[in-house]
């Protein structure tokens, strides 16, 4: 039945805290309100994991390992600054961030790069994520 209504993480988790539950006395709104948190929070995880799947980033890349002599158009201080403040992220915006138009015949530049920040509801995990570059006509 679990399994018909997508409750995967209550199909898991139900039968330790019903014995808790019942070890405990607690009543049945609280052993249904835990195993409801707890289906929540697992919803959460995988949707902020699948969203980096999706993003498909490069791993090892973060803004401390940025190098901002190769790219001197984008300011340091800009970027630290957007970084260090959470108003564009308490509104759950998005950031785009345009360059100047490139003459490769491979110029993700001229695209918009978004940036979404994904976080769970107590922001205690942040995650970045961007779209894929796009090939040039």
């Amino acid at each position: 039945m679990l399994n018909e209504l997508r409750l995967p993480a209550i199909k898991v988790l139900w039968p330790q805290f019903a014995e808790l539950s019942d070890k405990e006395g607690w009543p049945a709104a609280r052993f249904l309100a835990t195993i409801a948190e707890h289906e929540i929070a697992e919803r959460s995880r995988r949707r902020i994991e699948r969203h980096l799947v999706e993003a498909r980033l490069p791993t090892g890349k973060t803004f401390d390992s940025f190098d901002f002599e190769a790219v001197p158009m984008i300011s340091r201080a800009q970027m630290s600054a957007l970084a260090a403040g959470d108003g564009w992220l308490g509104k759950g915006a998005n950031l785009l961030l345009f360059g100047p138009p490139e003459s490769d015949s491979y110029c993700p530049s001229r695209y918009p790069l978004r940036v979404q920040v994904l976080f769970d509801q107590d922001r205690q995990t942040m995650a970045a994520g961007a779209a894929a570059h796009a090939r040039c006509a």
